[in-house]
């Protein structure tokens, strides 16, 4: 029995790389998007790179909403802070699916 569950993580660990590299993508992408957010560019013109660039999907349609919900941070420390939350919030939803 403990052969079969080793067989078994093994085979699941491609698909787990496979998640985690997707996963960070939308977690470095949404990052991205705080830091524009944090640095004071406005929704609609982050929408329009987002689309200039063939990033626009509903995932990042969601990432925008909820950026634009929180405040812009004053301090240069609470806008990396602001990021990276955002950025795990994202990796941790991707990785929770």
């Amino acid at each position: 029995m403990k052969k079969w569950a080793a067989v078994m993580a093994l085979a699941s660990m491609p698909v787990m790389a496979a998640d985690h590299e997707v996963c960070s993508i939308e977690s470095e992408t949404a990052e991205v998007i705080m830091g524009l957010r944090q640095e004071g560019m406005p929704m609609r013109d982050l929408v329009d790179l987002s689309k200039e660039q063939g990033f626009y999907d509903a995932t990042t349609q969601v990432m925008v909403k909820m950026a634009y919900d929180r405040p812009a941070a004053q301090s240069e420390e609470y806008k990396a802070k602001q990021k990276t939350e955002f950025g795990n919030a994202f990796y941790k939803h991707c990785i929770d699916r």
